[in-house]
């Protein structure tokens, strides 16, 4: 049996995306650098700012999910992490939706519980990819072949938190412009 791949790079971002955050944290590198004054600082800034888009880069180009005989390997960019097929209860698709995207991950639920998503196979509104569904058909069709029904126990559905970000989008803008008028 081959093993199947699904690599994070072969997914197609949108360019607004990228650009949009990039050019924001650069136009707010210029507004701070105009108003403290130093060509310095902007360069700087500018700097970290694309350490940071670039760093994100390579950590989406390194990111992958292995499905093999033995079980399920990923790779979120950094550290490798491999799954037996004895330990995954549950293989499902988690849905996010925001104002104007949605977007599908696939994720395992492990026998402690812990739910962890795998890098590659995403579907989105942002971003266009090889086939998600056809994916996550193989993915499932070779969970059932590598583990016995009893094994298989759909996890109680969790409450997500849905009004957390928004709390925290709330109290970061709060925060910021504190600190924009304690620095003007």
């Amino acid at each position: 049996m081959t093993e199947l791949t699904f690599r994070a790079r072969d997914i197609r971002l949108r360019r607004r995306s990228l650009v949009t955050p990039g050019g924001m944290a650069i136009l707010q590198a210029a507004v701070l650098a105009h108003r403290q004054g130093g060509v310095t600082l902007f360069l700087g800034l500018c700097g970290g700012v694309f350490g940071l888009l670039a760093l994100g880069g390579l950590v989406r180009r390194r990111s992958w999910t292995t499905v093999g005989t033995d079980g399920i390997t990923t790779c979120g960019g950094l550290r490798r992490r491999s799954y037996p097929w004895q330990d995954i209860r549950w293989i499902d698709v988690r849905e996010t939706r925001s104002r104007d995207d949605v977007s599908r991950t696939a994720r395992i639920t492990l026998a402690s519980g812990r739910r962890r998503s795998l890098p590659g196979l995403v579907a989105g509104t942002s971003y266009t990819g090889p086939d998600f569904d056809a994916g996550f058909q193989q993915l499932i069709d070779r969970w059932e072949l590598s583990t016995d029904p009893a094994d298989r126990v759909r996890p109680a559905e969790r409450r997500r938190l849905r009004r957390w970000p928004a709390a925290i989008a709330v109290v970061s803008t709060v925060v910021a412009g504190a600190v924009a008028v304690a620095l003007w």
